[in-house]
């Protein structure tokens, strides 16, 4: 079994490297500082008009849950006038698909496959699989924007603080949505943010990390200006990222801890 970044005592809760997906005309303004937001009714609304899951998603900010047992009440009598079993029964709030919302890939440890070990440095390269790699550079952009993580953070903390800006960022979680999960369940009946970061593992390959402002809603895309990021980030062609892009960990910084 290929080794990852796992293996030498990190974990996946941090994310190494923010990698943005699009037109290069489309990147070239976020490196400017432009910051370029939408709510998740735009994602939501792109998945029924283009008829396919991928940028867009009909189930963001969503609850789901399936086999259940449905009864419908008169509420001036309490009689129940129709009951039966629904396959699977959604429920979307508009208090909620309004927040704005950036999207990228996260790479954590898991993400990374090692491919060399020396006494100085593990060498890795990022452990997509040949399906996945040609579905996001047909699907996300024939060109990335490589950023590092702690850098912009502290932009958008700034930024955001700013602004008066409350704000949740973390990767999203994977979830089987035909399985009624009760922890996920839960968080949305508690109307807790960390609803925003549960997304069905049919996309898995999408590694998301996501920033969401919880304290404003938006109908036209959010654009803020965060300031030039090009000092500590880089424009590729997509196809060079997923060959023969390697990054190279030294050990004697303690980088990593051997298992």
């Amino acid at each position: 079994m290929d080794k990852t970044l796992l293996d030498y005592g990190l974990t996946d809760d941090s994310a190494f490297l923010f990698l943005k997906f699009s037109a290069k005309e489309y990147l070239e303004l976020l490196q400017s500082g432009k910051l370029h937001m939408k709510n998740f009714k735009t994602y939501i609304d792109w998945e029924k008009r283009e008829g396919k899951k991928g940028i867009g998603d009909i189930y963001e900010a969503t609850q789901v849950m399936n086999d259940l047992d449905v009864k419908l009440v008169d509420p001036e009598t309490n009689e129940v006038v129709l009951e039966g079993t629904a396959s699977r029964i959604t429920v979307t709030f508009d208090q909620l698909i309004y927040k704005p919302v950036f999207c990228m890939t996260g790479i954590n440890a898991s993400a990374m496959k090692v491919i060399n070990e020396t006494e100085e440095y593990v060498e890795v390269i990022l452990n997509f699989s040949e399906e996945e790699k040609k579905i996001i550079e047909q699907v996300f952009g024939d060109h990335v924007l490589v950023i590092s993580p702690k850098q912009f953070m502290d932009i958008i903390n700034e930024k955001f603080k700013e602004l008066g800006y409350s704000f949740k960022a973390k990767f999203v979680r994977y979830d089987d949505f035909s399985i009624n999960n009760k922890e996920r369940i839960e968080i949305y009946h508690n109307l807790d943010p960390d609803l925003y970061f549960w997304k069905d593992c049919s996309i898995k390959y999408q590694r998301e990390y996501r920033i969401v402002i919880l304290n404003k809603d938006i109908e036209e895309p959010l654009n803020l200006d965060i300031g030039d990021i090009s000092s500590f980030t880089t424009i590729l062609p997509t196809y060079k990222l997923f060959n023969g892009f390697t990054i190279r960990f030294p050990k004697e910084k303690r980088t990593l801890i051997s298992k």
